[in-house]
């Protein structure tokens, strides 16, 4: 089902866990954007023009997120 919603959004990348990540591309998901994980998101300091980065929301391992798709 995941590799349908993939073709179908037909996304310019995807954020994802580096867990995610390595089954994306363990398992064969054909056509797939750029990956991105946490780690390629670290930047050690703002670039230039940037506000200071936001604080650290307190969160843990049992934190929900949810992707809502359609296809219409």
């Amino acid at each position: 089902e995941l590799q349908h919603i993939i073709t179908d959004a037909k996304p310019a990348f995807i954020i994802a866990s580096k867990t995610l990540s390595v089954q994306l591309q363990e398992n064969g998901f054909s056509g797939l954007p750029r990956v991105f994980t946490q780690d390629d998101m670290k930047l050690d300091e703002p670039l230039p023009g940037q506000l200071p980065p936001a604080p650290q929301a307190a969160l843990d391992s049992d934190e929900l997120a949810v992707l809502l798709y359609t296809s219409g």
